[in-house]
């Protein structure tokens, strides 16, 4: 889930509102250094960066994309957001020049597109494509792709606010590496009409009919393909993947980097603790989260959101605009319970929030203690990576974690 407020580095126009003005709270945090995770190496290993430019908690890596079945005729692309919110590679039009990428299409020969909406009032809308992804020393030969082109056909109603500009979007591409295998899944929202997901676009027509689409037409995880013959060491690693950031304090850091590593218990820089906490999750990724008395559903640990994103409560979460925290000294050890979503597992947790009116003003980019209001969800946004490894695991692939097959389930663990 690309779920994000944007932070402009140096501007006031995001305190104006904020429900405290104490003066000194204004003040920027020290600019911080730029930090990184121990080095990493393999075929399965792709270095990951929170940048010193774009906007706040920002993960985000480089992506090579082929014709399909080719490695020659290829561009490389920077700058590819990385969420385990969602499943699929997404890439701008105008960054693809010089492909030849392959239509998907129906049975009736239709082409098939699709429409991606996100929490922060953005929408992405293009055709699907297939072409050849290349991450890291792994290569995967045909893939279905999201093209993002608002200049397509004409844009769908429910797409309304879809991105045409990398530029404007301060990205280049999203990486989705969640729990689903494809983006959508089996459900009827994604293989049948009326949901505004997936439309087919006939030949010669500049409209789309909302139709959904099957399985093998949808936008497909990378990762799960990622197996035997994808390297040449020729290890598995379709079973999910893992985040790992340095730790960092609550004032800042300029950057960070650290590393995107794929396959779960299939190599020694993959393999979980001995501690590690696991988490069962539905299939796409969302497990419960007990906080301040409640229990939410829709709960998940999301690289892709640049926050935590939780309800305020009264005794500590005085709100600036746009919904940010901004409370007078940084709040420490606030106390929150993530719950698997089948079974008994579960995994107390504190994190910390920082005065967001200090971060506004400040040149850091990296934050582990950010936050904003969401009524209704509990999103563990990218600030819950640092100093961690965070594993992904895919639905319908089996990974074993401290001598424990889960099969049936995807899971997230650190």
């Amino acid at each position: 889930m690309k779920f994000l407020l944007i932070i402009f580095a140096f501007s006031s126009l995001f305190t104006a509102g904020c429900s405290n003005s104490s003066g000194a709270n204004a003040l920027p945090f020290d600019a911080g250094d730029a930090v990184s995770s121990t080095t990493m190496s393999g075929n399965n290993v792709i270095p990951l960066q929170i940048k010193s430019s774009g906007y706040l908690n920002e993960p985000v890596v480089t992506v090579t994309v082929c014709n399909p079945g080719s490695t020659t005729v290829c561009v490389t692309i920077p700058n590819v957001l990385v969420d385990t919110g969602s499943s699929g590679l997404r890439l701008f039009n105008s960054l693809l020049t010089g492909l030849s990428l392959t239509q998907v299409t129906d049975g009736s020969g239709n082409d098939i597109a699709r429409c991606v909406t996100y929490g922060d009032g953005t929408a992405q809308w293009g055709p699907v494509q297939k072409a050849t992804v290349v991450l890291g020393g792994e290569t995967v030969s045909s893939v279905n792709i999201h093209v993002i082109n608002a200049n397509y056909k004409t844009v769908p109603s429910g797409c309304d606010g879809a991105e045409n500009d990398p530029v404007a979007a301060q990205y280049n591409g999203i990486l989705g590496i969640g729990a689903r295998d494809q983006d959508c899944g089996s459900s009827t929202h994604c293989t049948s009409g009326g949901y505004q997901y997936y439309f087919s676009c006939p030949s010669g027509s500049n409209s789309c009919s909302d139709s959904g689409a099957a399985l093998n037409l949808q936008v497909e995880n990378p990762i799960a393909a990622l197996d035997t013959s994808s390297n040449t060491d020729g290890l598995d690693d379709s079973s999910g993947s893992s985040i790992i950031l340095p730790s960092i304090t609550d004032t800042g850091v300029l950057s960070a980097s650290g590393y995107l590593v794929f396959g779960i218990g299939t190599r020694a820089n993959n393999t979980p603790g001995a501690s590690a906490k696991v988490l069962r999750t539905d299939a796409a990724g969302y497990f419960y989260t007990t906080y301040n008395g409640t229990s939410f559903i829709d709960s998940l640990i999301d690289s892709g959101s640049n926050g935590f994103f939780f309800p305020a409560t009264s005794s500590q979460t005085p709100t600036c605009d746009g919904g940010w925290y901004c409370p007078d000294s940084t709040v420490t050890g606030i106390a929150a319970t993530q719950k698997s979503f089948t079974g008994s597992s579960s995994s107390a947790v504190t994190f910390d929030l920082v005065d967001m009116r200090r971060v506004f003003v400040s040149s850091n980019m990296a934050y582990p203690s950010d936050g904003a209001e969401e009524d209704s969800m509990f999103i563990w946004g990218l600030p819950f990576f640092y100093g961690r490894q965070i594993y992904t695991s895919i639905s319908g692939k089996s990974v074993t974690i401290n001598g424990t097959t889960y099969s049936t389930t995807p899971v997230v663990a650190y």
